[in-house]
């Protein structure tokens, strides 16, 4: 089973791509805000937990990029949440 830090890496590998001038501690942070934690920390804290939901918002996402130089349209990372949610073929069958 995929935990929820793995779909945040998968999410911020296909988001790095794409967005290679922002910094990865930013990216990071608004994967987090994009996921609805207060901080990264607190996304890996949690995904340690049994059931942890989240609410994927891209306007979380976007805004707190905006708020660093960085203008991301918040459908930019809903679309990149749902093909993050599907694992790469080389994780099926783990």
């Amino acid at each position: 089973m995929s935990s929820l830090a793995d779909f945040a890496a998968r999410l911020k590998r296909a988001l790095a791509s794409d967005f290679p001038a922002i910094k990865s501690s930013h990216l990071t942070e608004a994967i987090a805000r994009g996921l609805g934690f207060s901080t990264h920390a607190a996304l890996l804290t949690l995904s340690k937990t049994d059931g942890v939901s989240y609410l994927v918002s891209g306007t979380a996402f976007s805004m707190f990029l905006h708020a660093r130089g960085h203008d991301v349209e918040p459908t930019i990372f809903v679309e990149a949440a749902a093909r993050a949610r599907e694992p790469a073929p080389a994780e099926e069958g783990e």
